[in-house]
């Protein structure tokens, strides 16, 4: 018969050393995250059964292979329909709508402690969380290490209270200096007549209303930004195949490690908007055309 039994995806999940319950498989089938059980016949007069696709084995082993530690659901979720995996629409825009509700709470936290107070707040979280620490470049929290984490703090919070349209030098410099960005890479933004500076103060601004862009955003945009993720997926595994000191290295594995997650679809959804506003209907085209191997020139 046709189709696949929990008990089938349960075994698939055992045979590769996985342990999974059907209530996880519950979950996980109301999430969205594997297809659902859709109607089979069993024959003239022997009634009906529920069974998933046959794609649904390859889903939930996906599923299982890239599921990180205390990972949300909704994460989970959109990190799988990142990797073009069957989450219908509907779905992921739920899913997405319980990550950006981070932004409204941040905003409120802000509205609350000031500018000053989330500085230090979020100074404190990181002397509680020393995990998260080289996350922001911060290898010691001692007072130098400490006062970094205020500055952060306070960056993320001028930006989400609304009262600065661009943020100051001082700011933009904490930034720079917690994105830990090596030579390699600057040299890479001047060789496109880029400066990382510019782009960190025009860049913030649109990142604090991610929520509002995600919610507005149709499903094109979202579709086009999972297109530039494959793409960047596929240049993360180049990238880790060149040699340590080569120029492109560090920027490339940046890049591709820091859209594996929801707050990478914003981004690139913000990508694909501004790149369409500036003119250009296809942003994907303009990444291809970008990366494309240019012919050599004749002898």
């Amino acid at each position: 018969m046709d189709g696949l039994t929990s008990g089938d995806l349960t075994a698939a999940a055992t045979a590769r050393g996985y342990r999974v319950s059907s209530s996880q498989l519950e979950r996980w089938r109301q999430g969205g995250l594997i297809p659902g059980v859709r109607r089979r016949g069993r024959g003239r007069g022997a009634g009906v059964t529920w069974r998933h696709p046959e794609t649904a084995r390859d889903q939930l082993l996906a599923l299982l292979e890239i599921r990180r530690p205390r990972e949300s659901l909704a994460e989970l979720a959109i990190r799988l329909w990142l990797r073009k995996f069957d989450v219908p629409m509907p779905k992921l825009r739920e899913h997405l709508g319980r990550t950006i509700a981070i932004f409204p709470r941040l905003r409120r936290q802000v509205s609350e402690l000031g500018i000053v107070g989330f500085g230090e707040k979020f100074a404190e979280m990181l002397r509680r969380k020393p995990s998260k620490r080289a996350t922001y470049g911060i290898e010691k929290l001692d007072q130098k290490g400490y006062d970094r984490a205020q500055g952060i703090g306070e960056a993320v919070a001028a930006q989400f209270s609304g009262a600065m349209a661009e943020l100051t030098e001082e700011y933009v410099a904490t930034i720079e200096a917690a994105m830990k960005v090596r030579a390699s890479e600057q040299s890479v933004f001047a060789a496109l007549g880029a400066n990382l500076t510019d782009e960190i103060r025009n860049t913030m601004p649109a990142l604090s209303r991610g929520d509002s862009t995600i919610a507005n955003a149709a499903d094109a945009d979202l579709l086009a930004a999972r297109d530039l993720w494959t793409r960047m997926h596929v240049l993360d595994g180049a990238a880790r195949e060149l040699p340590p000191d080569h120029p492109l290295r560090d920027i490339l594995l940046r890049m591709a490690d820091g859209h594996d997650s929801a707050f990478g679809l914003v981004l690139l959804t913000i990508v694909v908007q501004k790149v369409r506003a500036a003119g250009f209907s296809d942003p994907v085209e303009r990444f291809d055309a970008a990366f494309r191997p240019r012919p050599e020139e004749p002898m």
